[in-house]
């Protein structure tokens, strides 16, 4: 009877063992299925974060009287503004001869009615270089320096689909286009005059 009752003991030992492994690996299995669960639900909102942040665009664009209308478009509605800047024109410059324009002069008036020009070498529009023109002459537009570098790679793209392009020679004095002769006056500006400024 003792040994019956020693089976019987182990039995019930073994039996619960099992059931407390057994609940454990639910236990462990009902974790990581809320673990799974709860990544694909964080990473579904941040895919929804993004897709609603591509949705809002920020677009610049010039009246007639030169002023800078900011748009932030985004779940429909349009929110804008006027930047503290007038464009009052802008010119692409390239050297007698060449085909690409090589130099881009925007004529900006700021808040205090005064005209700056700000010069840029076309080869050289990385956002560092623009911003660094732009502070130069002390125009900022009071956003973070994100939205600014968003604002103003967008002037320099507009300055430049509006821009004509003008030809400039060398030096002042006496040049020549195709076989027409022409004078530089010391009031003209000239290609080594424009890549000086930039």
């Amino acid at each position: 009877m003792r040994n019956n009752d020693r089976e019987l003991d182990l039995w019930e030992m073994s039996e619960k063992a099992k059931i407390t492994v057994s609940a454990d690996v639910e236990r462990k299995a009902m974790i990581a299925e809320i673990e799974v669960n709860s990544a694909v639900q964080k990473a579904e909102r941040l895919a929804d974060i993004r897709a609603k942040e591509e949705l809002k665009k920020t677009v610049i664009s010039c009246t007639a009287n030169g002023s800078v209308i900011l748009q932030r478009e985004g779940f429909g509605e349009k929110i804008s503004g006027t930047l503290p800047i007038k464009i009052k024109g802008a010119q692409c410059y390239c050297h007698i001869g060449d085909v690409q324009p090589a130099a881009l002069v925007l004529v900006v008036e700021k808040e205090a009615g005064e005209e700056v020009f700000l010069f840029w070498d076309l080869g050289l529009v990385e956002d560092r270089h623009i911003r660094k023109i732009f502070e130069r002459q002390g125009i900022h537009f009071g956003f973070g320096e994100k939205k600014e570098k968003e604002i103003r790679r967008q002037i320099l793209q507009m300055a430049r689909n509006m821009a004509k392009t003008c030809e400039l020679p060398e030096e002042h004095g006496w040049y020549r286009i195709d076989d027409t002769w022409l004078y530089a006056f010391p009031e003209d500006i000239t290609w080594r005059e424009v890549r000086a400024l930039c």
